[in-house]
């Protein structure tokens, strides 16, 4: 049984082994052992993570702080870290093509970690300020969606916008 202090659990990343948990919670990334259920380490101090992500090789850890992907080693060690194109990030995922894809409120972005670079772009809607966004990976595209304004599709291989349909607030569904 895993208990967290302070906060919530914010994201959870299982290793492509299957041997060790990454939980983020209250800004920390905790690394645990699922063989033992034992904390191997966690952040300390003040942090301000967002998202937590194995590679698929699970020898380095992804997530993103000040405005920046940082590249952990397994021990949660910084590797580097490279500054993003955009500030409010949302999630990171694991793409079939072993690409990280960054998404952001109003933006996402791939990251090529062979050539440690950013590959693709998706242009959003100028102006548009959507609250929350999700990737479908079986269409390999990022919907973005807000209130009062319509859930836009992209793709992730090119960033073009692929559809629209409206949006609607709840209490009016």
């Amino acid at each position: 049984l895993y208990t967290f202090r302070p906060g919530k659990i914010e994201e959870i990343s299982v290793s492509p082994d299957g041997k060790s948990l990454l939980i983020l919670c209250g800004g920390n990334i905790y690394l645990y052992s699922t063989i033992s259920g034992q904390l191997i380490k966690a952040t300390t101090g003040y942090n301000d993570y967002k998202g937590v992500l194995f590679a698929d090789d699970s020898k380095q850890i992804y997530t993103i702080k000040d405005g920046h992907l940082h590249v952990l080693s397994p021990n949660l060690d910084k590797v580097f870290n490279i500054k993003l194109n955009f500030t409010s990030i949302g999630s990171l995922h694991l793409l079939p093509n072993k690409k990280i894809l960054i998404i952001g409120h109003s933006a996402a972005e791939t990251y090529d970690p062979i050539t440690k670079s950013f590959t693709a772009k998706l242009l959003v809607t100028k102006g548009t300020k959507y609250s929350k966004m999700v990737y479908l990976p079986f269409q390999q595209y990022v919907a973005f969606y807000g209130n009062d304004i319509p859930i836009d599709f992209y793709d992730i291989s090119t960033g073009e916008k692929v559809g629209s349909i409206p949006g609607k607030r709840a209490d009016d569904a």
